[in-house]
């Protein structure tokens, strides 16, 4: 509890008088989800502090922190790595599964890593949600609150985007790509290619709604890489891609699934 006590207060160092005001007035104002022009849904938050009591503390500069809700998922970026998990919600009263998966990055300096630990923390203890107006605010039974404000995200269709894998999950295990190895995929016009880790591939799939269908096998180039753990990396990633038949984007991450609860998960860079 000290160790926790003293990385919340490292990061919940400064208090902001004038947004504090602000928050008070909101939050006095803010009824159920149902009043507000903005839903809990289909919008993009994005984190603008941590409140705990009376002590306020934006997101360290150039991180930012986001959460997606759509259909009892959500996901996010916790500042340096992607989140995922379950919700439920009945009026106000919000259940957020823990704990969160997440990808396995490590970013510097170590201040943002301590800053990610404590946020995923906080949101999988939120019990409450409120809006007002473009304003999302997540609390716990013990006085700590998230704070977003809606933004909105760009449009990622599946079909002309390359998709950067960010990791692979099997039910509770996630693991991100082995280091120094870059795992796309392409979709367009019922052709999917990309590359595997080490060899290029090509198919062709389709699609109806989140169902899809990639035809297997697979065709890939023939070349081999070391280390070894590089073709097993390989060939776990084709033979998953062989057997998805969801497929979902929230923001810019795009989630293809089985029917046996693995799942791959990339990612696509928004232009600027």
């Amino acid at each position: 509890m000290k160790g926790k006590n003293k990385v919340l207060r490292g990061i919940l160092g400064i208090v902001i008088a004038s947004f504090l005001m602000t928050m008070v007035m909101s939050v006095g104002s803010a009824t159920e989800l149902p009043a507000s022009n903005f839903s809990l849904e289909g919008n993009t938050w994005t984190l603008t502090s941590f409140i705990a009591g009376e002590e306020v503390q934006s997101p360290i500069q150039n991180t930012t922190i986001t959460a997606y809700f759509e259909n009892g998922s959500i996901t996010g970026n916790a500042g340096c790595n992607n989140y995922f998990g379950g919700y439920t919600i009945d009026g106000n009263k919000i259940n957020i599964s823990k704990p969160l998966g997440s990808t396995m990055m490590y970013c510097e300096p170590e201040e943002v890593m301590q800053q990610e630990y404590l946020y995923l923390e906080m949101l999988g203890n939120v019990t409450t949600c409120t809006i007002a107006e473009n304003q999302l605010t997540l609390s716990t039974d013990d006085n700590v609150s998230l704070v977003y404000n809606a933004t909105e995200a760009p449009e990622f269709d599946l079909e002309g985007n390359t998709w950067t894998l960010t990791s692979f999950i099997a039910g509770e295990e996630v693991q991100s790509p082995i280091q120094n190895t870059t795992i796309t995929a392409y979709f367009e016009n019922g052709s999917i290619t990309g590359n595997a880790g080490c060899n290029n591939y090509f198919g062709g799939y389709t699609i109806d709604g989140n169902k899809i269908n990639i035809s297997k096998p697979l065709g890939s180039t023939m070349m081999y890489c070391e280390p070894e753990e590089v073709m097993q990396q390989e060939y776990l990633y084709l033979e998953m891609l062989g057997n998805v038949t969801t497929c979902t984007i929230a923001e810019n991450q795009l989630t293809l699934s089985t029917d046996d609860n693995r799942t791959l998960v990339y990612q696509v860079e928004a232009e600027d």
